[in-house]
């Protein structure tokens, strides 16, 4: 096995494992459960819950670095999420929806220790110029696994609703397709992925004096009292919010909903994710910038305007649109209600 190999050849693979098992745990499960008729109190519960393994990531690390290799620990939950993904293909128009719920954790507990390793590994496998250079590419590859995590596989599954199947029928066919493209992956970087000198496993005694210089460093930091209420007082009611958004969408409209299929709900997420994500592109350090241009602003305008493709562009202003004017109001006004609430 070579222990040099071209980062390109694994850098984005390991990335795009990085994204999709996570947006297939948080959004697809919303919208699962959602055709499955779970009630809107039990789907913000259990969809939460299914957040926490990486809440856990602090805790796992000290494992991850003590037992086994960065690499062998990336592989390996690759192949379980190839695993579990596919389980749950094949039982979602059959099984309960605890032993769905089951498969969904196990998906996140995978997804959070491939994280941990990964990073870990992406630290070993290159150098410190190359980590720089290729922090730009494994973002952009992370994201993209979002997008179609959130985006892509809804309006797949959608497709095949328009065409008669059943809504959950459906996404057990999407599903089955999911895991066959992450199993190509992860085979790809079975192979692929470098075989570093440096990644071996740390002397177990050291992982409880580290998981204590962890949580020591994390709670000494200054401004820690104002990050904590920062995220109990915001972020977690904003979190709630949005797990309230699909089923906002989906609900009959004499429930208070929109009653929106898959499709339109794709429409809504993948546009607003996408012009919140490209309006950051400015061309000035990374892709295509514009030859000639009169000030910064116009720059970033015609670098936009230039490099974007006509559908890129349409989805920017469909997503800008949706995230104000009057979509706003239709969209997100009763999620914003319901975060203030809580």
């Amino acid at each position: 096995m070579k222990q040099n190999r071209n980062p390109w050849t694994w850098v984005p693979t390991v990335y795009i494992f990085e994204g999709l098992p996570n947006a297939i745990v948080n959004t697809v499960s919303l919208i699962v459960f959602k055709n499955m008729g779970m009630p809107n109190d039990k789907l913000t519960l259990y969809t939460s819950l299914l957040s926490f393994p990486w809440v856990l990531k602090i805790v796992l690390s000290p494992f991850v670095d003590t037992v086994g290799k960065k690499r062998s620990w990336t592989v390996m939950m690759q192949f379980l999420m190839v695993l579990s993904c596919l389980l749950l293909a094949l039982t979602l128009p059959r099984c309960t929806l605890s032993l769905i719920l089951l498969l969904f954790l196990v998906t996140a507990f995978a997804s959070s220790i491939h994280d941990i390793a990964a990073d870990g590994f992406y630290m070993l496998g290159l150098d410190e110029h190359r980590q720089s250079l290729f922090v730009g590419v494994r973002n952009t590859f992370f994201r993209l696994a979002l997008l179609c995590g959130q985006g892509l596989l809804a309006i797949i599954a959608g497709v095949f609703q328009e065409k008669g199947v059943d809504a959950v029928l459906s996404w057990s066919w999407t599903l089955m397709g999911c895991s066959a493209v992450m199993a190509v992956i992860a085979l790809w970087d079975l192979f692929s992925l470098p075989s570093p000198p440096s990644d071996r496993p740390r002397e177990r005694g050291a992982m409880f004096s580290d998981l204590g210089q962890l949580f020591k460093s994390f709670v000494t930091k200054k401004g820690f009292l104002l990050a904590l209420l920062f995220m109990l007082l915001y972020r977690l009611p904003e979190a709630f919010s949005l797990k309230m958004l699909i089923p906002f969408l989906k609900d009959a409209r004499e429930l208070g909903g929109l009653a929106m299929s898959d499709v339109p709900v794709y429409y809504i997420l993948a546009c607003a994710e996408a012009s919140s994500n490209l309006g950051r592109y400015d061309g000035i350090r990374y892709g295509y910038k514009a030859e000639h241009y009169d000030s910064i602003h116009d720059m970033m305008c015609r670098t936009r305007s230039e490099g974007f493709g006509r559908e890129v562009q349409r989805r920017i202003l469909l997503g800008t649109y949706v995230l104000s004017s009057g979509y706003y109001d239709a969209y997100y006004k009763k999620a914003k209600l319901f975060q203030q609430k809580v």
